[in-house]
């Protein structure tokens, strides 16, 4: 190297130490006493501005009379995640990537839209929270209008009974309640513990005891506030394509009754038509050759007993 060479070399790197200087000094300036004491101040304002929110919010759905949802007879089906986009995985893979879309925050988790049927274009931020793997809490991101959420019932989901004092006394979309306790009427149980999301609809169900079979395992990593959060989600089986059907259990899955059984087309239970309680789902006639149990997405826990049938009309226990 000349010796021109060595000099320009020289003042470069004198350039490069002055920048990182520059940038040290700049960090220790935004880290100062004065400007953390801003940024606190500022996220306590924040904190409570939202908790004003949350608090008119809850007293408005508190002073409404209670409005029955058409359950059971009037069925819904459960909602896709509009607003979360799941990048696409193979099948054995246990990991993929996601992002919260612009939508996310103007526009209704149930029916998808700004303003509802009624004209009524407030959306209501829900209380609860999501649990990362490294149990961080974060903020969910649902938001919904009061309606939409009244008028929901997948899975007996029941908006106001959350909103209860003697219940939660929060305003909560169905990702915080176990799908399954929760059709089951265990609804305090329902809402304890920890929860693990289906990262394609707006189902949950409690990490450690409720993981239906035929869940896929999915670890999510979601973008919040510029970083990469992971979370243990999975795909419920409502997203898979059920096998064909085997022999059909030679008895209505309600009365118990032998004669003109009717046959369900996506599983092995018979049943009669008089013995549904379910009339329409999402508005619709309901099919003719599907159980309530179909129809409704019901699931089956991990490690419990069922009756399988072996041969001729024998049932066995047997564990999923």
């Amino acid at each position: 190297m000349t010796r021109k060479q060595d000099s320009i070399r020289g003042v470069e790197q004198e350039q490069e130490n002055d920048e990182e200087q520059q940038d040290l000094k700049e960090d220790s300036a935004d880290r100062s006493p004065l400007n953390e004491i801003k940024e606190n101040a500022q996220s306590r304002a924040q904190e409570e501005s939202l908790r004003t929110i949350y608090r008119n919010n809850l007293k408005k759905i508190l002073d409404r009379q209670f409005e029955p949802n058409g359950y059971p007879e009037n069925l819904m089906s459960h909602v896709a995640r509009e607003f979360l986009k799941v990048e696409s995985y193979k099948p054995k893979e246990e990991g993929t990537t996601a992002e919260y879309l612009p939508d996310t925050d103007t526009k209704c988790v149930f029916c998808f839209k700004a303003v509802d049927s009624s004209g009524d274009a407030e959306l209501m931020p829900c209380q609860g929270q999501m649990g990362s793997i490294e149990k961080r809490k974060i903020a969910c991101r649902s938001k919904f209008h009061a309606n939409c959420a009244i008028k929901y019932n997948a899975g007996s989901f029941l908006f106001q009974y959350s909103a209860l004092p003697e219940c939660q006394g929060k305003l909560q979309c169905p990702l915080h309640c176990c799908s399954l306790c929760n059709n089951e009427h265990y609804k305090q149980v329902a809402y304890a513990g920890e929860m693990t999301e289906c990262a394609l609809c707006l189902r949950a169900f409690h990490k450690e005891l409720c993981i239906p079979a035929g869940s896929k395992n999915l670890d999510v990593e979601i973008k919040i506030e510029g970083r990469g959060v992971q979370f243990e989600m999975i795909v419920c089986p409502a997203h898979f394509t059920k096998k064909k059907t085997g022999k059909h259990i030679a008895a209505c899955d309600e009365c118990q009754n032998t004669k003109d059984l009717i046959k369900c087309s996506t599983c092995v239970r018979s049943f009669h038509k008089e013995c549904q309680d379910v009339k329409t789902l999402d508005g619709q006639p309901i099919p003719a050759d599907k159980c309530e149990k179909c129809l409704a997405g019901d699931a089956v826990r991990y490690d419990v007993p069922v009756l399988v049938r072996w041969s001729d009309n024998i049932a066995n226990l047997a564990e999923v």
